[in-house]
């Protein structure tokens, strides 16, 4: 069995990672002109980021964007925009108050058998906290209440 824990204080009770196609093209329209922006241009904080070759794209129109460089400063400020809050994981832990929105917090499972190293080390990381809430339940032996903290996790970091 494995031990995980989130910054070395809490047990994880759940935890499951998103690994959908997140956009890695995005198109900033103006009133005439339009700007792209590619993750393999600005880089990727995660090298394991899955699709990364497929063109998945996004678009936002800002109004504000009538030059090349306004545009193109368009395209990258909602491609930071898209890539910051877009879910990738969902934590579940013993609540934790402490724990903030935009808290960046370190995933740890480490594996108690040598065969249990390779799926798990995916996992492990920095995510920041994008979405938080509390589980309440009762427990099903002696009803007694159960608070459990539900936390939306992100990127750890925003591309430079």
């Amino acid at each position: 069995m494995s031990d995980a824990y989130v910054d070395d204080y809490s047990h994880i009770l759940s935890f499951e990672r998103f690994d959908e196609r997140r956009p890695n093209w995005h198109r900033a329209v103006g009133p005439d002109r339009y700007a792209d922006t590619f993750l393999h241009e600005l880089g990727s904080p995660v090298q394991d980021e899955p699709w990364t070759s497929d063109p998945v794209l996004a678009i936002t129109r800002d109004l504000s964007a009538d030059d090349d460089s306004k545009a193109t400063a368009a395209a990258e400020r909602g491609f930071h925009r898209r890539f910051a809050v877009q879910p990738r994981a969902q934590l579940v832990t013993p609540l934790q108050s402490a724990i903030e929105l935009y808290d960046v917090i370190f995933v740890a499972i480490d594996a108690a058998l040598p065969d249990e190293t390779t799926p798990w080390t995916s996992l492990n990381g920095p995510y920041r906290v994008i979405g938080r809430g509390v589980d309440f339940r009762r427990g099903p032996a002696t009803g007694a209440p159960v608070y459990n903290s539900v936390l939306e996790l992100g990127f750890a970091a925003v591309l430079d």
